[in-house]
């Protein structure tokens, strides 16, 4: 088979389908994209609302609770207790499916009805103020955590413990200010630096002890701005920078973006991967075009995944899932899952399932957990569901449901940015593809403005 250059029903430039892409998507019997990679990212990102957060009341319990859903949702928003009780059954917001009406439009029906949890977390304690997260304690305004405790002000951070203001960071502990560095301890302002221990200030350096204010090292001890010092001292250098004091904290830091303008800079942070393209990639194998990942294999156009295998256009997601596509948020042992976002865990065998957790065999379905064979939320024997699922395939490749701008959905593509439950400035989509508001209108998208907010000093 050979590579194909189609346009982009969104941007309207030209994108390439490689022989490879339709190898996979022939696999799990998916038709090839519409969209190029960059605008099925962004649409994907447009269902993810990270640090846009609300007080509201619980819609069941009535609490007030912190939430990712404004008070004027569309839907009941429960707080997190309440959601995953048995005050409800998702169940009871069944619906037939009806072949007069495009898919989109029934999911977008029953959207509107099943509840929501204010906030994503997953097997999370103490946490009231954090999003996104997954087996974490203790963590305050940071999202996307996973195996993490006390972590405060940051993002991406993975089974680290004592992490402060820190983005994309592994496996480590007592750490604070540092981005895209991993398996450190003690150390602080480090960027694109592994395997450090009690140092400051070290751009691209690896299995350092005690640096500080220095730049591609290896293997070093001792070292202060790229000069290799005796114990004693190194810590009489250090001790000048007195580190303690802001104003002479903030004279490091300036110092800082000029060790980093005069360091080497690698072409990516790739470590230990193979035939891979991407960067800030660990443990990574025959993959294309992903970002911030570690331990993928046959992987592409995707970002922050996770210990995946054989998987396509999918971000924040992983830890043991195959074959997954067009999906985003969650995700722990997904197999088999399309154009779906919010699973808790082990969905399986599924396609546009939302807010699902430990189910298989769904179609349009949100908020269930622990079923099997069911459509929009309505319960079917494996017979009726085998028999009906195949229907709606064929429905849905022929039943259009039109977006703004002349966007057309059909099987094969991810839920219509339309349907987001958020504006699109609320989303990490703005963050890596930046829009005004004029422009977000031109091309359908939400758009929120903030809300004013007057605060009264309550504590003296």
């Amino acid at each position: 088979m050979n590579s194909e250059t189609r346009v982009c029903q969104n941007c309207k430039g030209g994108f390439v389908i490689e022989p490879e892409d339709f190898g996979f998507y022939e696999k799990i019997k998916v038709p090839p994209p519409t969209f190029c990679p960059e605008c099925r990212m962004q649409r994907r990102l447009a269902w993810r609302n990270e640090r846009a957060l609300y007080k509201r009341k619980c819609d069941l319990c009535n609490k007030v609770v912190i939430s990712m859903y404004t008070a004027s949702a569309e839907f009941p928003v429960y707080c997190h207790d309440c959601w995953l009780s048995d005050e409800w059954d998702p169940l009871s917001y069944g619906q037939e499916f009806d072949f007069s009406k495009p898919f989109f439009q029934q999911f977008q029906e029953l959207f509107k009805a099943v509840p929501r949890s204010a906030l994503f977390q997953r097997s999370s304690t103490n946490s009231p103020y954090a999003n996104l997260i997954g087996e974490s304690k203790n963590v305050y305004l940071a999202y996307s955590t996973v195996s993490v405790e006390d972590v405060y002000y940051s993002k991406i951070v993975d089974k680290s413990r004592f992490i402060y203001d820190s983005l994309s960071v592994a496996d480590s502990e007592k750490c604070y200010g540092n981005i895209y560095s991993d398996r450190n301890f003690n150390s602080h302002f480090l960027e694109y630096s592994n395997n450090c221990m009690d140092s400051w200030f070290l751009f691209d350096c690896s299995n350092c002890k005690s640096c500080a204010l220095s730049s591609n090292l290896r293997n070093q001890e001792y070292v202060f701005r790229n000069e290799r010092y005796s114990k004693e001292d190194y810590f009489l250098k250090l001790k000048e920078l007195n580190l303690g004091s802001f104003a002479d904290s903030e004279k490091a830091r300036n110092e800082f973006q000029e060790v980093k303008f005069r360091a080497i800079h690698k072409y990516g942070d790739i470590l230990k991967s193979v035939n891979t393209t991407g960067d800030n990639l660990y443990a990574a194998k025959n993959s294309k075009l992903c970002f911030d990942s570690y331990e993928i294999e046959d992987c592409a156009y995707s970002f922050r995944i996770i210990k995946m295998k054989d998987s396509m256009d999918c971000a924040f997601t992983g830890v043991g899932a195959e074959l997954v596509y067009e999906y985003i948020s969650g995700g722990l042992g997904n197999y088999d899952v399309k154009f779906s976002s919010f699973a808790f865990n082990s969905v399986k065998n599924s396609y546009y399932a939302d807010y699902c957790g430990s189910a298989s065999d769904l179609i349009g379905c949100i908020g269930l957990r622990s079923k099997k064979f069911c459509i929009l939320n309505k319960q079917y024997s494996e017979e009726e569901y085998r028999e009906i699922s195949s229907k709606i395939l064929d429905h849905m490749k022929t039943s259009e449901f039109n977006g703004a701008a002349d966007r057309v959905y059909k099987y094969g593509e991810f839920f219509p940015v339309e349907l987001s439950p958020f504006a699109y400035n609320e989303t990490i989509a703005q963050e890596y593809f930046p829009l005004t508001k004029e422009k977000a209108a031109d091309i359908g998208f939400k758009w929120r403005e903030p809300e004013e907010r007057e605060y009264k000093v309550d504590i003296l």
